[in-house]
C-alpha cells in the first residue's frame, strides 16, 4: 500500500507538471504569432507617428514671449518691460500680458539665461538673445506645423509593452502626452497593446470612446488638418 500510495503521488506530480510546461509553451507561442494590428503595433506603424504628432509639446501658448511655437519657455522665468521687471510664474501671468499685448509688444524683454523646452520635450538653456534668434530663424523656416492639436486623449489609460530582445512583458499607465510621448519614441525593441477602451476629446468637446487602433487611427486622421497651430493655447496640460 506505501508503494502504490507513492507512486499515485509521483503520477499526480508528473501531471502538474505538465500542465505547468504546456501552459508554459503556449504561452511562448501566443508570444511570436503574428500580433493582432488592431491591438498590438510597433513604432515602425503608422499610429505611432500619429500618435507622435498627437502628443507634441505645444509652443505656441507663449508666442508672445518667445515668437516661436517650436519652443515653450520653462516657468518661472523674468521679462522686462519699460524698465520695469516682471516674474512669468505661470499661464495666468501669460493671460494678464496678452491682455495688454498690442502695447506691450515691442518692449518686452527677456531675461537671460533660460531653459526652454522642444516639441519632444527636450530642453536646452539659452544664455543670450543671440541663440533665441537662432531657434527663431528655424521656426520661421518651418512655416509647415506638424502637431495634431484638434484631438486629445483622456488620460490615463494603460498600456502593455513587451521587449522582443528580452522577452519581458511591462504594465504602464499613461498620465499625460509628456509620457506617452516618450514612451514611443524611438523604442524599436518594444511592441505595444493599449489597453481599450480608452477616450479622446476634439476640438468642439465631443468625446469619443474608442474600442481599438484601427478607430484611433481613423479618428486622428478625420482631424488632421483642421486645426492649426499657431493658435495662442493657454491650457497646455504639460507646461512647466
Amino acid at each position: 500500500m506505501i508503494v502504490k500510495q507513492h507512486i499515485g503521488r509521483l503520477n499526480i506530480l508528473g501531471i502538474i507538471s505538465l500542465v505547468i510546461l504546456s501552459f508554459g509553451c503556449q504561452e511562448e507561442f501566443s508570444v511570436i504569432t503574428e500580433p493582432d494590428k488592431t491591438a498590438v503595433f510597433s513604432t515602425s506603424d503608422t499610429i505611432v507617428g500619429l500618435i507622435l504628432k498627437m502628443t507634441m509639446k505645444d509652443g505656441s501658448f507663449d508666442d508672445i514671449i518667445d515668437n516661436c511655437s517650436e519652443i515653450s519657455i520653462n516657468f518661472p522665468y523674468e521679462i522686462q518691460i519699460r524698465n520695469e521687471t516682471f516674474t512669468i510664474s505661470s499661464q495666468d501671468d501669460l493671460e494678464q500680458l496678452a491682455l495688454n499685448y498690442d502695447q506691450f509688444k515691442n518692449t518686452i524683454i527677456i531675461k537671460f539665461p533660460v531653459t526652454v523646452t522642444f516639441k519632444d520635450y527636450s530642453e536646452t538653456v539659452l544664455n543670450n538673445r543671440g541663440e533665441l534668434q537662432i531657434i527663431q530663424n528655424q521656426c520661421n523656416r518651418n512655416k509647415e506645423d506638424d502637431n495634431i492639436e484638434c484631438i486629445d486623449f483622456i488620460y490615463p489609460f494603460n498600456i502593455n509593452l513587451y521587449n522582443i530582445q528580452y522577452q519581458k512583458p511591462e504594465f504602464v499607465s499613461v498620465g499625460g502626452d509628456k509620457e506617452l510621448h516618450g514612451l514611443l519614441k524611438n523604442r524599436n525593441d518594444i511592441l505595444f497593446e493599449i489597453d481599450y477602451p480608452i477616450f479622446a476629446e476634439l476640438y468642439d468637446g465631443t468625446v469619443l470612446k474608442l474600442e481599438n487602433n484601427l478607430e484611433l487611427e481613423r479618428e486622428i486622421m478625420n482631424v488632421v488638418g483642421i486645426c492649426g497651430g499657431d493658435e495662442l493655447e493657454l491650457n497646455d496640460d504639460d507646461q512647466h
